[in-house]
Order: structure tokens, then sequence, then C-alpha cells
């Protein structure tokens, strides 16, 4: 499977590859009638998922990314990740200390720790870190490089696997590209609200600035959506200028004068080749296309915080 180089966003396939999906041994049909979730007694759990699978210096580069972050305040933490890097460079050495359970990014650990929380009466918030399509997110089947996505259909069956009327997730964040795709996926599974991409995600650092503003009880459509920073804008601007540059055999090129970031043909080119962008908009420039396309959008309960914890499902 060939990977964007660019960050933690879309998976690219190879026309007319197909994607791998593995399944667990868990029934994946929904009851038409199951029990509601257990009552969580104050209890809440983080979920996080984290896998890019490129390769080992991109993959060092993704590892600042700090996932203990994701854990503050929760009473359980669930890590879904390789311990790929080696420990010399590896700046997540502190998200895998503090995980109370950690087993590698597979369909089936996905399916069995989501059931295991939801049986256990945790309040679940998930935190999605990965390549994305429209259809789900990169995993493995339980080796790094060997790819085995979760679909939205997978997602759908949770509480099917659980037994349950729905799972008890109060909110889902996604740092993947397309993934406001799999938002009604979510809410089908239980999410009280989800949030994920238009389209390709440029900007997949903003999840700092959502982890601060959710532990300081802002509401989660706020925290979601609000505007990446000037300084995060530069920087994948600044990145996309030189992954343009050095990739132009694969897309094309510009004219002399014009850039991947301006309007015109090779700025619409890059980005729906190289980058996979779907929905690029023809009256727009490359930056007002990266802005449009990496828009969150937030599905469900937008007033809800880190503190809401009288919920039903």
């Amino acid at each position: 499977m060939k990977k964007s180089v660019l960050r933690p966003g879309r998976a690219i396939l190879q026309p007319g590859q197909p994607h791998q999906v593995v399944r667990g041994t868990v029934p994946l049909t929904r009851p038409d009638n199951g029990p509601p979730a257990p009552t969580s007694n104050g209890r809440s759990a983080s979920f996080i998922w984290c896998h890019w699978g490129n390769n080992a210096l991109t993959t060092a580069g993704q590892e600042t990314t700090r996932l203990v972050r994701a854990m503050r305040g929760y009473d359980h933490k669930v890590l879904l990740k390789h311990n790929q890097t080696p420990g010399w460079i590896d700046f997540s050495e502190a998200d895998e200390r503090n995980a109370d359970v950690m087993r590698p990014p597979t369909p089936a650990n996905f399916t069995d720790e989501l059931v295991r929380l939801a049986q256990e009466g945790y309040v679940i918030d998930i935190y999605i870190f990965a390549h994305g399509y429209s259809d789900g997110f990169t995993g493995s089947t339980g080796t790094f490089h060997d790819g085995a996505n979760v679909t939205g259909s997978r997602i759908r069956d949770l509480p099917a696997a659980a037994g349950l009327r729905a799972l008890p997730i109060r909110m889902v964040y996604q740092t993947q590209c397309d993934a406001a795709a799999l938002n009604d996926d979510w809410r089908a599974a239980g999410a009280k609200a989800s949030t994920g991409a238009r389209d390709t995600q440029y900007y997949p650092v903003r999840f700092g600035r959502f982890i601060d503003d959710w532990h300081d009880g802002d509401a989660f459509g706020p925290a979601a959506t609000r505007a990446v920073t000037t300084a995060m804008r530069t920087a994948a601007q600044s990145y996309i200028l030189a992954d343009a540059l050095a990739t132009r055999g694969s897309w094309g090129s510009c004219p002399m004068g014009k850039t991947v970031l301006g309007k015109g043909d090779c700025a619409r080119e890059y980005h729906t080749r190289r980058q996979q962008m779907n929905t690029w908009q023809d009256g727009l420039s490359g930056k007002e296309n990266m802005n449009r396309s990496s828009t969150m959008l937030v599905s469900g309960n937008r007033t809800l915080t880190k503190s809401s914890m009288a919920l039903t499902w």
C-alpha cells in the first residue's frame, strides 16, 4: 500500500488495489434489540488508535505527536499502536508508559478493546491517528507494514459485537483524511459526537489545540472546528511547496511564476493527483482549497464537554 509522504492523512492505493479488511471472530450483524450500555459510574476511558505504517524516518517524526496528551484525566487508557521506533529516538515512550493497555492496531483488536470498554461500563472518548480514505482508516495485520484497514461497516457493527444497543462513546476525534465520511458510522455505533476532515487533511497538528481546549472544558464543536493558527498554516504550506518540487515527476510542474499554493492548472494537478483531494474548487487558490479540504465537520452534540458524564445509550 503506497502512502502519502505528507502527513498523517490519506492512504494512497495503487489503481485497482482492493482495500484489505481483516474481520475478527465476533458477529458482525447488528441486533434489532439489545440492552443499553452499562452505567459508567463516573468512569471514562481514552481509546487511541495510531497506525500510519510509513517508513522509519517518517514514523520517527510522527512519534512526536505525543499521544499521552489524549490520556490525561481518564480512568483507563487503551493504546493500539506498534512500538516501532528504537528507544533512543522514540519520542513516544511516555505514551506507551502511560497506557493501561497497549496492543497492535489490528481490526480485531479494535473491536475487542472497544467491546471490552463498553461492557465494563466506561464512557469512551476515541482518538484516531492514521491515514484515511472514504470508507476507513489504516491499521495492520499485526506486523507494522502489513495493512489491514478498519472500515465503516466494522464501526457500525460494534454494538452487535458487544451485544448492546449502542456503545457508550462520548466523542470521536479523527486526524486522518476523509474522516468526516465516517461520522455517520460512528454515530450509528453510539457516538454522541464525531468530527473529521472534509477531504485531505493538511493540518493534523491542530489536534494539539483541540486536546488542550477539550481538557480545559471547552465544548466539543467549537474545540474541534476552531481555526488553525497562522503558524500551522505556514508550516504546512512550506511543506507543500517542498513536496511539490520533490515529486514533480509524478504529477507535473508549475510554469514560471506559479506555485501549487496559487490558482491554476498546476495547483489543481498537484492537489488532486499527489494529495488526492476529491473536492477541489476551481475558483479557489491552492491555499484556499487546503483550508476548505481540512475543515473539520462535526456530527452530533456540539455542546458536549469532557465533564459530560450523565449520558445514556
